[in-house]
């Protein structure tokens, strides 16, 4: 089992970092926008410990994957990647279906009716992202190909946190 040590000052560091990087892409350009939200998801894979992050957006019946980090030398999920909307966790999420939060997939009697996962998941944290508007632009995921016990309430809290950046960011995109 994966453990990692969260505690709150990096919590605080990880919300600045995050904040930092999509507020100073704000009169910047699309490209400029995608590079923060690329460099923040990566933060975030460090920060918490786990394999993969990705925004993915909700289009239509479709999941689509718009923004990833892998693990170091490799390429797990590629941005553009799509899946069946009602086959995807991160829907499953949403819909209150599944928790937001799972340490071990294996053993959590919440993941018995789950769809198919398209990789290995050991443990995950998955959190809507909602527009200014109130839309639900999709999700912000991340997972570790392991089962993670120090997963808790202060990697959820960034996730959330990360999420609601990402939100102002794809708001001003979309707005801009």
């Amino acid at each position: 089992m994966k453990r990692n040590v969260f505690e709150s000052e990096d919590m605080d560091q990880l919300d600045v970092t995050v904040s930092e990087l999509l507020v100073a892409t704000t009169e910047q350009s699309d490209v400029l926008v995608d590079a923060s939200v690329s460099q923040v998801l990566q933060v975030l894979r460090e920060k918490l410990g786990m394999d993969v992050v990705f925004v993915a957006e909700f289009d239509g019946d479709h999941h689509v994957l718009r923004q990833v980090a892998n693990p170091e030398g490799a390429r797990v999920h590629q941005p553009g990647e799509v899946r069946e909307l009602e086959q995807t966790w991160c829907h499953h999420v949403v819909e209150g279906r599944l928790p937001r939060l799972v340490k071990d997939t294996a053993h959590d009697p919440a993941m018995r009716h789950a769809p198919p996962a398209p990789a290995k998941i050991g443990a995950f944290i998955t959190t809507p992202i909602v527009l200014g508007d109130r839309q639900n632009y999709g999700t912000l995921c991340t997972y570790s190909f392991s089962a993670n016990d120090a997963l808790g309430d202060r990697q959820l809290q960034a996730m959330e946190k990360a999420a609601h950046h990402i939100a102002q960011a794809v708001g001003r995109r979309r707005a801009g």
